[in-house]
């Protein structure tokens, strides 16, 4: 390295020196995180800085803020309604497939609300095709959902799996997006991608008719079965994703972008990496200093959501959201402490926050972040 005494900065400095197509920084002005908040009724709503918006409701209206608008995906699972089950007991695989066996015999030809232009007999087969499977050759499922009445499988979203796919099915709310933004005059800003990393990319797929389709190369678990990690696939399909922004010079934003978690990297295939935190969780200094270190001059966002049903719901205090921001300003990391589904005063109640922490935040990213200063001082 240039300068060895700085150690692990002077080795990351140089890694950037020799890959630096992994760290251009194509977003223009760094900003905070939008997911389900209503910024249309507010005042001076600068001063929370918005700049990327997960759940857009008015493509216009984020273009007159300078907020850039994204269409949700998600890779590596889907969710199917169970709307007339009772909530208890946890259902058994056994139920599991049977709710799928009467999805499959459903009028195939009935449009499916999720994706646009996609039937349920669409539905159907692209978990038909991209399910993986555990080691007992059974659907991996996750159980009863904590957000709603429906029932997950843990799927492979490689786009190279013949006829319909889950890749497929995303895609389709993609265009959708497109079209509507044009409607209105105004453009789609790019993909988000949801749960990047988020505990199933440590799982492994042992359904053997998808290694064929898998440009990675096979591990083996410690039985020294072949198996396809899931991990493999959801950098296959954000591979796809980014080469397709990329062709459209549009931009990836993305959740659970966790280098200190994840079995594999996602960094250089995202502009916008993100995170979700909790009052108590995620903002950990050394945690800052990895994801500032992965992303280099990348803008990263914070996103409070602290009634997350796994969590529990927690009234998050004016004084610990404060130091998510305190802890947010040491490397330049945006942070978007509102909370999910608040009511309106929580939004004027940290909008002090917001003034007193953003302008630093901002003129950090703006002058960009550099491993080795070479500042010194003398205790």
């Amino acid at each position: 390295p240039e300068a060895p005494e700085w150690g692990f900065r002077a080795m990351a400095q140089g890694y950037y020196d020799r890959f630096p197509e992994q760290f251009v920084r194509r977003v223009k002005e760094g900003g905070n995180w939008l997911f389900q908040h209503d910024y249309t009724w507010l005042e001076n709503v600068e001063d929370y800085h918005f700049r990327f918006n997960e759940t857009p409701g008015s493509y216009l209206g984020d273009a007159a803020h300078s907020i850039v608008p994204f269409q949700y995906t998600a890779p590596g699972e889907v969710w199917m309604e169970w709307k007339e089950r009772p909530k208890d007991p946890h259902p058994t695989y056994e139920e599991f497939m049977e709710r799928f066996a009467e999805l499959q015999r459903a009028d195939a030809s009935t449009p499916y609300q999720d994706f646009d232009g996609v039937t349920l007999g669409q539905f159907a087969e692209a978990i038909a095709n991209s399910a993986i499977h555990t080691k007992e050759h059974k659907y991996r499922t996750l159980g009863w959902h904590a957000y709603g009445p429906t029932v997950a499988f843990i799927t492979n979203h490689s786009p190279s799996i013949p006829g319909w796919n889950l890749y497929r099915l995303q895609m389709q709310n993609v265009k959708k997006a497109e079209r509507q933004a044009k409607e209105e005059g105004a453009e789609l800003g790019g993909v988000y991608i949801d749960n990047m990393t988020w505990g199933y990319d440590n799982w492994y797929n042992y359904r053997q008719e998808h290694f064929a389709y898998s440009p990675y190369p096979l591990l083996w678990d410690d039985d020294k079965t072949p198996v396809l990690p899931v991990a493999f696939t959801q950098y296959e399909y954000a591979k796809a994703i980014h080469d397709q922004m990329r062709a459209q010079d549009k931009l990836i934003l993305a959740n659970s972008v966790f280098p200190e978690k994840g079995a594999v990297c996602y960094t250089h295939l995202v502009d916008v990496p993100g995170s979700e935190v909790g009052p108590r969780w995620g903002h950990d200094l050394w945690i800052q200093r990895l994801r500032r270190t992965m992303a280099y001059r990348k803008p990263w966002c914070l996103l409070l959501t602290n009634d997350l049903p796994k969590l529990g719901p927690k009234e998050t205090g004016l004084a610990e959201k404060e130091q998510v921001m305190k802890d947010s300003l040491l490397y330049g990391l945006f942070a978007n402490i509102i909370g999910y589904r608040v009511p309106r005063d929580d939004y004027e109640a940290c909008r002090y926050l917001f003034r007193k922490y953003l302008p630093p935040v901002v003129l950090a990213d703006h002058l960009g972040w550099r491993p080795v200063t070479r500042a010194a001082f003398e205790p």
